[in-house]
């Protein structure tokens, strides 16, 4: 178990450093190539499992009751907002990372059979006590094809983005859809350090989401960024063979970098005055 560099999806190691994360545990490189967000170091995969299995629920501090209620009112907002895109009701659907399950709940007359996974024992049993069909596995396990495979705060953790969402198109029915929701990194009414979280590997803003989507084999249908950014991609018949591509010119991206410089700049003077006034 180790912490290691990270290589960022473009193939390059040479980035910006533009902030710490929350909790000042990690540093946010922005790609010099690409423009991806993404940490400079962080664990590798046997060191990643551990934490997600004994340590990332209570950094969280949702019991399985107010996951499920606020998965619930979630998943209201997410079929809302692919009903039009979508003929509903669909065959069968996926949530990848379901936690309790409750996202799946409000689509109970949207799907013939919808499943989810995810490796939190105790979130999946508060949600098979409810009676949603969850179980503890991983997408490498699933076999199955699906009409529409949801995956909502997942990909920004993941080892490789472009291989989970590989994942997801090859699982897929032909013409199926994947709803991706991610952090938006850098909101602009926001300092990039008050959004970034030291369990996040990747951040994503949508010239980089719509790329990687793209480079594993999607169309994009339609995307939207309230507090968080979603996208809604289709199947196409095959995978674009070619690797991720820069979203970004390199001037666009010392543009993004310097617009970092100045949120954080921003923020800081704020927190600064506001300790200041309070003495």
């Amino acid at each position: 178990m180790d912490i290691v560099p990270t290589t960022c999806l473009c193939g390059n190691r040479d980035g910006w450093p533009v902030s710490r994360t929350s909790d000042n545990l990690v540093i946010v490189q922005l790609c010099k190539h690409c423009g991806m967000g993404y940490a400079r170091n962080y664990p590798d995969a046997e060191l990643l499992a551990v934490y997600y299995r004994h340590i990332y629920r209570d950094r969280t501090k949702d019991t399985p009751e107010t996951r499920w209620n606020k998965q619930v009112e979630h998943g209201k907002d997410i079929l809302a907002w692919l009903d039009g895109d979508i003929r509903f009701p669909i065959s069968r659907m996926l949530d990848v990372g379901c936690a309790t399950g409750g996202t799946l709940h409000p689509f109970w007359n949207s799907a013939f059979f919808y499943e989810g996974i995810d490796q939190n024992e105790e979130f999946i049993k508060y949600g098979q006590s409810r009676g949603v069909d969850v179980r503890l596995s991983t997408l490498d396990e699933v076999t199955d094809e699906y009409s529409l495979i949801l995956m909502r705060h997942v990909l920004e953790h993941v080892d490789d983005p472009l291989v989970m969402l590989r994942q997801c198109h090859d699982r897929l029915n032909d013409g199926g859809y994947l709803y991706v929701e991610v952090p938006y990194f850098f909101i602009e009414r926001g300092a990039p350090k008050e959004q970034l979280l030291s369990h996040h590997k990747w951040h994503f803003r949508p010239e980089t989401l719509r790329a990687a989507m793209q480079a594993a084999g999607f169309a994009i249908v339609k995307e939207e960024q309230p507090n968080h950014l979603r996208i809604l991609g289709r199947k196409t018949g095959t995978q674009n063979g070619a690797c991720y591509h820069p979203p970004y010119t390199r001037r666009e991206i010392r543009s993004l970098y310097l617009r970092c410089l100045y949120y954080n700049l921003k923020t800081w003077i704020r927190n600064h005055t506001r300790v200041f006034f309070d003495r």
